[in-house]
């Protein structure tokens, strides 16, 4: 509403609030359909954000270094989050990832260094490189049984780690992936896995 004029608005353009470091909460219509790339970039006051159901899609960098970040709500609409969308949140300590979600790019949570724990949904059948690369307070992790594969540098400096089990579905260990996870003292590995590429346990 502006001037007492109520607008309907059916988009949020690229880097549309980039770098507004007062903002503090977000509720979007559901008259929005896309949000474009760096949308909410660098909003460092930045505390809740909540999708509406006409998202589908959460692309590069939308809500990445938003320091103060702690809520996120994901509707059960959206299938893609996108290169980097929340990396460097330092304050989102959880995150419900809905069970619509089938791909996860690259670096996507990388440097969530509050985040503790993670459940990537069986929808899941793509996940790029780097999603949760230094997350140093991660310390449980479900997989989707629909991936094939943890690509190279996935927990890569995830320090709190303590355990992990790979399920059966897991054929491949890409490199560098459990890299540096000094906390590192049980891994169960399926008979599944016919590859580890080179220096996925390495600094372990």
């Amino acid at each position: 509403t502006f001037n007492s004029i109520t607008y309907s608005v059916d988009s949020i353009k690229e880097s549309c609030f980039d770098n507004c470091p007062l903002l503090i909460s977000v509720n979007i219509p559901n008259s929005v359909k896309s949000i474009g790339r760096s949308a909410f970039n660098a909003c460092h006051g930045l505390v809740t954000v909540n999708l509406p159901d006409s998202i589908t899609t959460i692309k590069d960098n939308t809500f990445s270094w938003c320091k103060s970040l702690t809520s996120v709500n994901i509707p059960n609409t959206v299938t893609r989050i996108e290169m980097s969308a929340f990396y460097g949140d330092s304050s989102l300590a959880s995150i419900s990832l809905p069970s619509s979600l089938t791909y996860i790019g690259y670096a996507v949570f990388r440097d969530c260094v509050s985040l503790s724990s993670i459940i990537i949904p069986n929808s899941v059948t793509t996940m790029e490189t780097s999603v949760f690369e230094n997350c140093s307070n991660l310390s449980s992790i479900s997989f989707s049984t629909s991936l094939d594969s943890i690509p190279d540098y996935t927990f890569r400096q995830c320090t709190n780690l303590t355990s992990i089990t790979i399920p059966n579905t897991i054929t491949y260990l890409g490199g560098w992936a459990f890299c540096n996870c000094t906390s590192l003292r049980t891994v169960v590995l399926p008979n599944t896995i016919n590859s580890i590429n080179f220096s996925t346990f390495y600094w372990c």
